[in-house]
This record gives structure tokens, sequence and C-alpha cells, in this order.
């Protein structure tokens, strides 16, 4: 599935504007959306602007810092020994049921209205990449042949980023100036491949499902300005 393809991590590492892996790093080019899976649910809760689009209360903005530091001490304890390489499906599995379990005491606090709304924010966060989810597919009445097309674009979506990263990542450990020739050059493009994929499974709608999918994102939101993060792979 497409979604395991994009969630199989073990460490993540934002890339943004000035944050890539350090030299002497080695990368394996696992990329994923930073806002699909459980993760995403505490990443975008712990956000301003969206804490005040759902008028969270004060206990419960009190509760999500709690949770995010939770979420911290998973991935923290689920690493093992210091030093020591751990088993990479093993860790990838204890931290993604780690998150899980946050993501639904996260969701578990909203009351209904905030509920609905966050689901709307996380579709229009996720963007088409939500197509994947087999829910989503169920609600707009994609055929099998629609869903397998999705699943092609986002594959060669996936194919993209994990040579990008991979080239930032040489470049960047090899003292490429960061924003600078190859490296400019590798970034923009990385910036640019969600841009590109987004009208490509939105093609395969029809009138009737594009119409589903923007209700179903409910009214437009304003999310952060920057680069959409990414996530990648570090083995240590």
């Amino acid at each position: 599935m497409v979604r395991g393809k994009r969630m199989g991590l073990v460490l993540t590492l934002a890339i943004a504007i000035g944050s890539l892996p350090a030299v002497g790093q080695v990368v394996s080019h696992r990329v994923m959306s930073s806002h699909s899976g459980s993760g995403g649910t505490l990443r975008m809760l712990e956000q301003p602007e969206v804490q005040r689009e759902l008028k969270l209360t004060p206990v419960q903005m009190r509760r999500v810092a709690e949770l995010v530091q939770q979420r911290q001490q998973v991935v923290r304890t689920s690493s093992g020994t210091p030093g020591a390489v751990p088993d990479a499906e093993a860790l990838r599995n204890r931290v993604e049921m780690g998150e899980k379990q946050l993501a639904l005491q996260a969701e578990g606090m909203l009351s209904g209205g905030q509920q609905r709304r966050f689901r709307q924010l996380q579709y229009q966060r996720q963007g088409a990449r939500a197509l994947a989810d087999a829910n989503v597919q169920q609600l707009l009445g994609l055929t099998t042949d629609q869903a397998q097309k999705v699943r092609v674009v986002l594959d060669e979506e996936t194919r993209v980023q994990e040579q990008l990263a991979g080239e930032l990542a040489g470049l960047r450990s090899a003292g490429t100036a960061h924003g600078t020739g190859r490296f400019g050059v590798a970034l923009q493009r990385l910036r640019g491949v969600r841009a590109e994929t987004e009208p490509k499974i939105l093609a395969l709608l029809t009138a009737t499902q594009r119409q589903r999918w923007t209700a179903l994102q409910g009214a437009p939101f304003a999310f952060r300005t920057g680069v959409p993060e990414m996530r990648i792979q570090i083995n240590r």
C-alpha cells in the first residue's frame, strides 16, 4: 500500500530551509509526508493556528503539550541502547504503535465539532495524497481502476522524493553550500514535487468526485507558510 511505503521510517528529520542531515550521518531515502499517519495528528494539534481554529480550551492545549512530550519520549525510548544500531523494522513498529496510541488520545479529547473540523484540516494538509486512504476512496466513490492509478501517481512521487532527498543529503555531506548550485536546484525540485502531484491525482476524478473532495475539506484554512515538511529515515 502507498501509505505503508510512506510510513516506513526509523528516525525522522525535517527537510526544510536550514534543516538537513548533519555531515557524517548515513541517510536512507525513505520519504513521507509529515502529516500522514498517526504522527501527523500531534504535529498539527500543537500548531497555534490549528488550536485557534479548533477553539481548544486551555485544558485541551495543556493536554496536547503533554502528549507531545510523550511522543518525544516514545522516540527516545524506542531507539534502545545509545550507540547501538537498532533493528529498523522493530523500531519503526514501536514508534508507529506509540504514535497511534497518542493520536487516539489526542483525537478523543476533541468534541464532535472539533473532530469534524480537524478531519477537514487533515484533508487540506494532506492534499490529494489523502485519496490513497481506503476510507476517503469510499467516501468519494473511487473505482478500483481509479484507486490503482492514484497509487501509481503516489509511488512515482515517492520515487522522485527519495532520489532528490538522497542527492541533497549527499551534497550536504560533501560540504556543498546550502541553497546554491546543485543543492539549490535539488531543493527547489523537492519543494515542487507535491505541487506537481496534486493535479495529476485530481485529474483522475470525475466532476462529482471532485465536488465531494472539496466538500470533505470544508472551509479553506491557511496553514503556516513555508516548505512542506518531509521526513527521511536516518541511520546513525
